[in-house]
């Protein structure tokens, strides 16, 4: 497959995949040599639509991907409509496994998930983020952007 395509190929494979082509990238991940590929295919199992096999590319990001790349499906996810209401129930469930992440990576995913995944639950995400901001305060600047983002998304909504 041409390089220039592959990641879209394998996005829609994947958003149109069954359990097969779950195992199918699995496999295809742990065995492929190049990084490029793996990234692409960590971009890929962001976007299945079963809600069973995203069940799956969670607990799969949180214990086998790499540290380096875990931040990479889950921006994806953030994007995908079918993951995206359990995602913050699952932020907060693996909160201190996100806090293990690197200080860039977890930046990463918090841009990612609060502005999208706090859509309809805007107070509770507030409340939590002053809450955790007393604990965590090197976090403030991205906290502060995804709540700006979170409120813009969330005033469109409404409009």
């Amino acid at each position: 497959m041409h390089p220039d395509i592959q990641k879209s190929v394998m996005q829609v494979g994947a958003s149109c995949g069954s359990q097969g082509t779950f195992e199918w990238f699995l496999g295809k991940i742990k065995f492929s040599e190049s990084e490029h590929e793996r990234m692409n295919m960590l971009v890929a199992i962001g976007c299945f639509k079963d809600r069973e096999i995203l069940e799956r590319v969670k607990r799969y990001v949180l214990e086998e991907v790499p540290d380096r790349n875990k931040f990479i499906p889950i921006g994806v996810m953030s994007e995908n409509l079918i993951a995206i209401p359990s995602l913050w129930d699952w932020y907060q469930d693996n909160l201190m496994a996100f806090e293990r992440f690197h200080p860039v990576h977890y930046e990463r995913v918090i841009a990612s998930l609060v502005p999208i995944c706090g859509l309809g639950r805007e107070e509770e995400v507030g409340n939590f983020f002053q809450e955790y901001m007393k604990k965590q305060e090197k976090l403030k600047d991205v906290v502060k952007l995804s709540l700006e983002r979170l409120g813009i998304h969330s005033r469109m909504r409404h409009s």
